[in-house]
């Protein structure tokens, strides 16, 4: 058989014998898996821990999740933090589990102990982009001196000890939080222009330690929070956001503690 031939070749699920398409299979250490097994692996499993698995190991944390509904059943949730992806937290038991699914039943998320818990860290991806204008000749031209936008991606890092659950990156917010030159400038904010493309900021507790902007907008939100003050000067979705993403921080630290 021709390497086109082989390509094309149908093959059997490793785990179910269901027979699959090309588009199907899914690559196995030593063999194939289909897309409905697939869907019933851990939210938390990655593609490249799904490659380097043998089919007997992926058979092994099928059982595990099934055993998983029992944990699931007798889960009681106490808090849910987050929008689209949410955090549920049973702080009677000391569990914890993550989906974004509407249907938890059908989603079976991982219930996970507290104990499990090695690290959870607030990730803030920042991008500025250049605002240009034009010279006499019409051409593009930058301000001098150089003038931005900021944006912003919020996630929590939350990396645990489990078999089958290692590190899971949730992102806070649906789209991209834009902090405008005009808005900073109305606030008095400025001397940012020298910053690097695509900063990242990571909180694991002490959020007083960031640069620039971004160092900026944290220390006013928390200086704000603090104080209880209501009119914060940085932009309100800025502040939820980043009030979810500590929340959601704050929240796992302390099951574990």
């Amino acid at each position: 058989m021709g390497f086109f031939g082989s390509l094309f070749e149908k093959r059997q699920c490793s785990i179910c014998g269901k027979e699959m398409g090309l588009t199907e299979r899914k690559e196995l250490s030593g063999g194939n898996l289909c897309d409905d097994c697939a869907e019933k692996l851990s939210d938390w499993f990655s593609t490249e821990a799904r490659k380097a698995s043998t089919p007997q190991q992926i058979k092994e944390q099928l059982a595990y999740r099934e055993q998983n509904r029992q944990a699931f059943a007798q889960f009681h949730a106490t808090r849910t933090i987050g929008k689209n992806t949410k955090v549920y937290v049973d702080e009677m038991n000391r569990k914890f589990m993550v989906s974004s699914a509407s249907n938890l039943q059908d989603d079976n998320p991982d219930v996970i102990d507290a104990s499990a818990i090695t690290n959870v860290a607030v990730d803030i991806d920042e991008s500025k982009h250049e605002l240009r204008t034009k010279d006499e000749e019409g051409r593009s031209v930058s301000y001098n001196p150089p003038r931005y936008d900021f944006s912003y991606d919020f996630y929590v890092n939350i990396d645990v000890s489990h078999p089958y659950c290692s590190h899971r990156r949730i992102k806070v917010n649906s789209s991209s939080v834009w902090v405008r030159y005009d808005y900073l400038q109305s606030r008095g904010i400025t001397g940012f222009g020298n910053r690097s493309m695509g900063t990242s900021f990571n909180a694991g507790g002490n959020m007083g330690t960031a640069a620039g902007i971004l160092g900026a907008v944290i220390n006013g939100i928390q200086s704000s929070m603090n104080a209880n003050n209501p009119g914060a000067m940085y932009p309100p979705d800025y502040q939820e956001n980043m009030a979810i993403a500590e929340d959601i921080r704050a929240s796992l630290m302390n099951l574990r503690n």
